[in-house]
């Protein structure tokens, strides 16, 4: 599973998550509570009344010229929290009454579609979609966050500081607003509780807070630019080796071995698709057109790949306990291309640590199992002997700056390839 709770513990998380029965798990986890001290989980279940997805969120899609899609990262709706200080406020309890919360976070899109109405600047084809889509989530007083926002703008936050404190302060504002009718056209359309200065104010206030990690952001960078590398290289190989599937798999497999240190399970099955049949991942579709677009390769995919970190950063968002058991993540974008992602990867079970304040998500499936072809298989099985775990255990890793100069390199190349014929 992961090495931030014990081997005896994972196992006893996978038994009790093999189990889809409520009270079959109940009595799992108290015949194991000291064990697992500190330990949250959120796992599928049948028969379970208790459905923690409240009706006013089952709605999906809000359409006008473009669409807004509203998704749960869990599809399945009978979703059970569990830790030990609920199993001691319910233990004579027939329905657990589950203190979950929920967050709906907004992607980039979404976020300067809001900045652009606020300032009153047309925001296109979105703008119905939008503002349907605004008028249902003030109106039910949902939570709603920008921390992605604030991650994507990183790397970059010095040259765009006052760019993203002005669209985080316009989200931070409209986010406390109340509609005035049943329908929003303009921002007199909405009565708000917090004022220009004071949403400026504090929004320089948690962007100050959140960049003043300087350790944790740097290892949010180089996570960020090894998903960006890894979906470059897979591009790459896919354009640039003319050989066949298991040649593919295995250049790419490679790569994460020698030069990540670790081999991503989930952005392999994405590229097994990929090698399979371009159009397969419907987010990589029109990328010969994008990249010609955007004259930039590097510029094309790197925004690509923010779409594949952003499931990564949903994950870690449910983890947060600070105002419930469990803190299940929505997202709101209006982006298909994003809104299909979550396909891809549908979630078994969430365990969090509240010591080590750690997240780990199982998928659905065995990613394992959807490599159908047989020599592929035995290529992910080679790297997975204790002998290839233990030469990437010990072996150094790429710094920040070698893996950039890796993706300058590739993107090179991937320019030579696409705009040599524009």
């Amino acid at each position: 599973m992961s090495n931030f709770i014990n081997i005896e513990t994972q196992k006893i998380v996978q038994e009790i998550t093999n189990e889809i029965d409520p009270h079959r798990i109940l009595s799992l986890w108290a015949c194991n509570k000291e064990k697992l001290k500190g330990v949250r989980l959120l796992t599928q279940v049948n028969s379970f009344d208790s459905k923690l997805l409240p009706k006013h969120l089952e709605k999906k899609e809000f359409e006008g010229k473009s669409k807004a899609f509203l998704q749960e990262f869990y599809q399945n709706r009978n979703l059970f929290v569990l830790s030990n200080e609920i199993l001691d406020a319910h233990h004579s309890s027939a329905i657990l009454k589950l203190p979950i919360d929920y967050s709906l976070l907004f992607d980039s899109n979404y976020i300067g579609s809001i900045d652009l109405f606020l300032r009153g600047m047309p925001v296109g084809n979105n703008y119905d979609a939008l503002t349907k889509s605004m008028h249902y989530i003030l109106s039910n007083k949902l939570n709603c966050d920008a921390l992605p926002y604030l991650f994507e703008n990183i790397e970059h936050i010095t040259e765009r500081r006052e760019d993203v404190t002005r669209s985080f302060a316009n989200f931070l504002r409209i986010s406390s607003a109340t509609p005035k009718s049943e329908c929003i056209r303009t921002p007199d359309d909405l009565t708000f509780k917090l004022s220009e200065a004071d949403s400026l104010d504090l929004a320089k206030q948690r962007i100050l807070n959140f960049y003043d990690d300087k350790e944790a952001l740097e290892n949010h960078i180089l996570r960020q630019k090894t998903d960006f590398y890894i979906i470059l290289s897979m591009i790459h190989i896919e354009h640039h080796i003319k050989g066949s599937l298991s040649e593919k798999f295995s250049a790419l497999i490679t790569i994460m071995h020698s030069e990540i240190r670790g081999v991503a399970l989930r952005e392999l099955t994405i590229a097994y698709k990929y090698f399979k049949n371009n159009n397969s991942i419907f987010i990589l579709a029109n990328l010969g057109k994008l990249i010609k677009e955007s004259n930039s390769s590097i510029k094309a995919i790197r925004n690509i790949s923010w779409d594949f970190h952003f499931f990564r950063l949903m994950e870690t968002w449910a983890s947060d306990t600070s105002k419930a058991a469990f803190f299940i993540p929505m997202f709101v974008t209006l982006d298909k291309r994003l809104a299909n992602l979550n396909e891809i990867y549908l979630t078994k079970y969430s365990v969090f640590h509240d010591i080590e304040r750690k997240m780990y998500t199982v998928p659905a499936l065995d990613i394992r199992s959807q490599i159908d072809n047989k020599a592929c298989r035995l290529i992910l099985e080679d790297y997975f002997t204790p002998q290839k775990r233990s030469q990437r255990a010990n072996g150094t890793r790429l710094s920040s700056d070698a893996l950039e100069e890796k993706i300058k390199k590739k993107g090179s190349e991937l320019d030579a390839i696409f705009l040599a014929t524009k």
